[in-house]
């Protein structure tokens, strides 16, 4: 695997979501660092919104975009497959809209690039708590030492913290879209028969929760069927219903969590 930093390209999936949008485009736009940054930005379906992101006067980032506009809506692993056959960068990473990259996210990864020969790579996070008007309630470090170990019962990397090789990314194929929810889960699977999963121990990423209960991760319970396909696809066993937030603080996962790094002032600003 090349050492050589490249481009890297977000694939960003969203639906009529443009002030929460605009502001994830300026967390990543704040990256320090001086990256080359290609945004593949799919509209999934409804008005198209994306003429209206306002894009950051003045970024640390070379910045190009790749818009992409959905007729109807597909669902957001059918919207991230279509992000991935726009995107062009060496390197692949992925954020929710609802998501925040903070300024030293991509820095504290490809730090850790020349000392590892792994081609997936994932920072630790925040989970945070937010109310309806972006006041944070909450907030929970999310790190885990050993993520492969983990994989078999529970998913501990979001999405948002991960940034991948072109290169494993076009062996391990498409998005499966029979995994709905569960799409990342079944990616990092997939993954990891290629890669080793190499944790940079930086909270460098804050993962938005609703306090109402809108993120639709909120109710695991409601996604059992999809957690079925999951695992009848890779032989998982009996899983138990869970979530990023819930796992923030489960007791039973007490023994596995890691030391890392917070570095979040708690601003909402970022929001």
């Amino acid at each position: 695997m090349s050492k050589a930093r490249g481009t890297v390209s977000v694939l960003i999936a969203t639906h009529r979501r443009v002030q929460e949008l605009t502001r994830c485009v300026a967390a990543i736009a704040g990256q320090i660092g001086g990256f080359q940054i290609q945004l593949c930005i799919v509209n999934d379906g409804g008005e198209t919104i994306l003429r209206d992101l306002i894009l950051p006067r003045e970024t640390s980032v070379e910045l190009s975009l790749e818009l992409i506009q959905l007729p109807s809506n597909v669902g957001q692993v059918a919207a991230l497959n279509a992000a991935r056959s726009a995107a062009s960068g060496e390197y692949i990473a992925f954020c929710d809209d609802d998501d925040r990259w903070l300024p030293h996210h991509l820095q504290d990864i490809f730090r850790m690039l020349p000392q590892s020969n792994a081609d997936f790579f994932y920072s630790d996070a925040e989970i945070v708590v937010r109310s309806s008007n972006r006041q944070t309630l909450e907030r929970f470090p999310f790190a885990f030492r050993d993520a492969s170990a983990l994989l078999p019962k529970y998913n501990p990397i979001p999405p948002a913290t991960v940034l991948m090789t072109r290169r494993l990314v076009d062996v391990v194929g498409p998005f499966d879209e029979e995994m709905s929810h569960y799409w990342d889960w079944d990616y990092w699977l997939r993954a990891s028969q290629h890669s080793r999963l190499q944790r940079v121990p930086f909270c460098s990423v804050l993962y938005s929760v609703s306090a109402s209960g809108q993120n639709q991760s909120a109710h695991p319970e409601k996604m059992a069927p999809a957690l079925r396909r999951l695992v009848e696809k890779h032989r998982l066993g009996s899983l138990p219903s869970s979530n990023f937030r819930q796992m923030a603080d489960s007791p039973l996962l007490t023994d596995v969590r890691a030391h890392t790094v917070v570095s979040w002032d708690g601003s909402s600003t970022i929001w």
